[in-house]
């Protein structure tokens, strides 16, 4: 059985060097390899698993037969036979590697020294340029479909090209010298020679019939007639075409089942891997300490990432409007203790039996309650109460709060919830939910607040929210249905979007429109990230996706809380009205004129 070592494939470059230059393997078997091009890899039934067999293979399937092959490895024998004794061994490994080395180091100099345009031996900034500018000036190519780029994002690319390679300007002086690049070229030779040539050029060990430390040319030959005869099962000196063919479609069989067997490892090591985090974050954090709870009564516990309402009110952050989740309490005689935790400031509005609720503990965000009985008391837990809904094994409610616990209902968003049928309805519109502007101008902002907000919008009275300590009613509506009421009061106009050739919109499909062309972004070389960006080799980061909605303001107003994320816009300001009052959040104001 001929051993796997660890070298390079011979259809692929040992290694990448400076400038993307391949360097040859001064007449390597990789060297001879890419002369026929990167065969297919060998069938596992053969016992054929190393790389010097996969090169017999590759020569044979160019059409090579046994005779031609044993000359081509004479000659290959003999050029990598340089330690002055006969046969190849890791004095031969240890040589070939200091001269590749060396080789790579003044390979990487002659890369860079063609920058050196006025001879001195440095190479500055302004010399830089000119190659710089030239890569970026290429096209965005996605199949038959080419974008010139234009003259900004031309700068900005080959601006970002310098600043890479001057990273070789080790005093910051604005020039790399001669002496700073070589250096450097000793560090990036010697990080691309850290696995020994000896193992990665050699033939495997297992060539070495006699054991004593160094492969003959007997040896190095009968190995490649072993392989040979493998290969050639009717033993007439060729590899033929049926023979290939029943080798390739082997192998592609047990590549496809390797691969799913290593999917399928992954998939149980990132599992175990993730649980493992969770395990250890967990052992790591304070165990749960909970405020004194009377022994009658009846514990319900309440967790999510956020509601799926929201109010008009905030419980002490202006910033922050407060989410609203339904919760309906079956009917009893206890009295019931509330846990609840949530990511953001939520209002309980409690339906049913409500007033049976008498204790609401917290573990984060501020919690405020309607609907329950008016000597209701808050309490906030320890820190190790939390309930990690992120978590893949998130911890059991009654690992923490205790067996005793009566109903849980988790879940990342919640809406309407039933304790006593344990259910979460989280996408039911709330009851007395209210609307803005529907059939008129502020319907586009409405549309986008209830695509992310499908409980809706619900105005509370703070008077009749209980909570620790007050609840308080924003100026106007969050959010985009803040922005929707602005439109519907006539404060603020919509204004259509201004498109430039240089504007890139997302269309149907993935299909992305720049300078009024439609293409698809391909995967090579072309990515449309999850945060709305597409980035290509010749082209800087681009907005793909909606533009900002902008909008015209006609009066003094202040900002709707939470302008962030998909509720950005644009405020144009005309001279004349007074800038909004409050947080933009992430939006932004444009003066114009008039």
């Amino acid at each position: 059985m001929v051993r796997a070592t660890g070298r390079p494939a011979m259809g692929a470059a040992p290694w990448d060097v400076e400038m993307g230059v391949y360097m040859n393997r001064f007449g390597s078997i990789a060297a001879i390899a890419l002369a026929f091009g990167a065969g297919p890899a060998l069938a596992s039934d053969v016992d054929l698993e190393s790389d010097f067999a996969r090169d017999i293979f590759r020569m044979a399937a160019a059409g090579q037969g046994l005779d031609e092959i044993r000359g081509t490895l004479r000659e290959v024998f003999a050029r990598q036979d340089i330690d002055g004794t006969p046969g190849l061994s890791a004095a031969d490994g240890a040589a070939l590697e200091a001269r590749y080395s060396s080789e790579l180091h003044a390979q990487i100099i002659s890369d860079w020294m063609r920058y050196d345009t006025d001879g001195d031996f440095t190479v500055t900034v302004d010399e830089l340029r000119p190659a710089a500018l030239a890569e970026a000036d290429r096209p965005l190519i996605s199949g038959t479909v080419e974008v010139e780029p234009t003259e900004d994002q031309i700068a900005f690319v080959a601006e970002a090209l310098i600043a890479e390679r001057m990273a070789r300007d080790l005093d910051g002086d604005g020039a790399v010298t001669f002496e700073e690049l070589t250096r450097y070229a000793e560090a990036a030779a010697a990080s691309r020679m850290a696995v020994s040539q000896a193992e990665r050029l050699l033939p495997p060990p297992e060539l070495d019939g006699n054991a004593d430390g160094t492969i003959s040319e007997a040896e190095y030959i009968a190995g490649a007639e072993a392989i040979f005869a493998a290969l050639d099962a009717d033993g007439d000196g060729t590899v033929s075409r049926r023979e290939r063919a029943l080798l390739r479609n082997q192998q592609r069989s047990d590549d496809r089942r390797a691969a799913k067997q290593a999917e399928t490892r992954d998939n149980a090591d990132r599992r175990a891997a993730a649980l493992e985090r969770a395990l250890e974050r967990r052992a790591a954090m304070p165990s749960c300490e909970l405020p004194a709870i009377a022994a009658e009564g009846e514990r319900f516990v309440l967790a999510g990432l956020r509601g799926t309402g929201i109010t008009n009110l905030h419980l002490g952050d202006p910033a922050e409007a407060a989410d609203l989740v339904d919760v309906a309490i079956p009917e009893g005689d206890a009295p019931v203790t509330l846990i609840a935790g949530f990511e953001s400031d939520t209002i309980l509005r409690l339906q049913g039996a409500g007033t049976r609720v008498t204790t609401v503990i917290f573990t984060q965000g501020r919690v405020g309650i309607v609907g329950a009985g008016a000597d209701i008391t808050f309490a906030e837990a320890g820190p190790g109460c939390h309930i990690d809904l992120a978590a893949p094994d998130p911890a059991d409610p009654r690992r923490l709060y205790g067996p005793e616990l009566s109903a849980s209902v988790l879940g990342p968003r919640l809406g309407t919830v039933d304790f006593g049928a344990r259910s979460n309805a989280p996408f039911d519109r709330l009851e007395g939910a209210i609307s803005f502007g529907v059939g008129g101008a502020a319907d586009a902002a409405w549309d986008m607040f209830e695509e992310f907000t499908p409980g809706g919008l619900v105005s509370l009275d703070p008077a009749q929210v209980a909570t620790v300590e007050a609840a308080y009613k924003l100026p106007m509506a969050p959010h985009s249905a803040g922005i929707a009421q602005l439109v519907a009061e006539g404060v603020l106009v919509p204004v259509e979007s201004r498109i430039t050739p240089q504007t890139v919109l997302e269309t149907e499909q993935g299909a992305i429109s720049v300078g009024g062309q439609t293409f698809i972004a391909g995967p090579a070389t072309d990515a449309i990230l999850a945060d709305g960006l597409i980035f290509t080799r010749d082209h800087d980061r681009i907005w793909v996706g909606r533009p900002p909605a902008e909008y015209r303001v006609t009066a003094p107003f202040e900002y709707p809380a939470e302008l962030t994320g998909v509720h950005t816009v644009t405020f144009l300001l005309p001279d004349g009205v007074p800038l909004p009052t409050g947080d933009p959040g992430e939006s932004q104001v444009r003066r114009i004129g008039g």
